[in-house]
């Protein structure tokens, strides 16, 4: 098993680079896991809906995550949109798709229920 973490299970291409490397490796299977009370989605999605702008390098994480708020919902929905929006851009790394294609590697969205310790599998 290998663990890839990062705020928010936000992508750069260090972690894009990681995911290769592992798939690369024979790792059968990529899990991105979101999680109730992400402080990073309720971050995104608290600033993307008043319209500013976070400085610094958390201002990265709350771009990447931006595209998933919406005007719909509270911060659990933007949670699952963003952990499914992760799961695609996984999927396009051609090393990935071959393998899930292949049936080598399979490739799971889910959420992490906090107060009831439940894993909800999304994809």
């Amino acid at each position: 098993m290998c663990v890839l973490r990062s705020g928010g299970h936000v992508l750069d291409t260090a972690l894009l680079g990681s995911v290769e490397f592992t798939v690369g490796l024979g790792v059968p299977l990529i899990v991105v896991l979101g999680h109730q009370y992400c402080s990073a989605v309720l971050t995104a999605t608290n600033a993307t809906r008043a319209g500013e702008r976070v400085a610094g390098d958390l201002g990265f994480l709350v771009d990447q995550i931006a595209a998933s708020v919406g005007e719909e919902g509270g911060s659990e929905d933007v949670s699952r949109r963003h952990t499914l929006a992760t799961v695609k851009t996984i999927m396009e790394i051609p090393l990935v798709s071959d393998a899930w294609a292949s049936g080598r590697l399979e490739v799971v969205a889910a959420r992490y229920d906090v107060d009831s310790g439940r894993v909800e599998r999304l994809l």
